[in-house]
């Protein structure tokens, strides 16, 4: 996530004069977007995690908890518990074996 999408799309530092400065940044926000585009940066961003904390379902809910603010895409259902879901549907995947081919 790039700093413009955290803080709003204004930068606020100061120069080495001392001097305030203000930058507004054109940046990609998550709002509108589909839920494809949803779903690949949600498991992106939990994948982005260490192993060890993305192994429970209780982990899951609680990563798709702080994803919420974040993602604005039209679903039927709760964005909370689609994000969870998605997120559970990752650590079951990772969980089985792999099939031999032939």
């Amino acid at each position: 996530m790039r700093f413009a999408e955290r803080s709003g799309g204004v930068r606020q530092g100061n120069l080495s004069t001392g001097v305030r400065v203000e930058v507004a940044e054109v940046a990609e926000t998550s709002v509108n977007m589909t839920k494809d585009q949803a779903e690949q940066d949600a498991i992106a961003r939990w994948r982005a995690l260490p192993v060890l904390q993305r192994q429970t379902f209780a982990q899951a809910a609680a990563f798709a908890g702080e994803l919420e603010a974040e993602f604005d895409f039209r679903t039927m259902g709760n964005t909370r518990r689609v994000l969870t879901a998605w997120l559970i549907r990752d650590i079951v995947r990772g969980q089985e074996p792999v099939k031999k081919a032939g």
